[in-house]
């Protein structure tokens, strides 16, 4: 099982007051997204109270269904949001970790980024040699 980053505890953390406060204003309930969505009960209990982040496809459910955009619900999706900076800052690698990664639409496993990240190092420790 993988540690959780405090910017993983974070995200939940937002995810789930932001989820909370737009069924309230929508009057929308726990068991509506259920039956509306398909999304097992024990899940949206676990997105409710912050102890889960959502998958991006029942994120984009969530949101289709209460009429918001991504962003409304989940910070990474927001333009602020340091998962989506296209500045020329760098950024660590390790922190692939914490943004969506996909390929060929199925998500990156922790395995994979590190496959990613030792292939970067080996190129980058080539390109410093020559």
């Amino acid at each position: 099982m993988s540690k959780n980053s405090p910017q993983d505890i974070k995200n939940r953390e937002i995810f789930s007051q932001n989820l909370n406060r737009i069924m309230k204003n929508k009057g929308v309930r726990q068991i509506d997204l259920h039956n509306n969505l398909g999304i097992p009960k024990s899940t949206i209990t676990g997105y409710v109270k912050g102890y889960s982040m959502p998958t991006l496809g029942n994120i984009q459910k969530i949101a289709d269904y209460l009429n918001v955009k991504k962003s409304d619900l989940d910070p990474r999706f927001s333009a602020n949001s340091s998962a989506l900076k296209t500045d020329t800052e760098p950024i660590p690698i390790e922190d692939l970790k914490n943004r969506f990664m996909t390929f060929d639409g199925k998500p990156l496993t922790e395995d994979d980024l590190k496959a990613i990240q030792t292939i970067i190092e080996v190129y980058l420790g080539k390109q410093g040699g020559d």
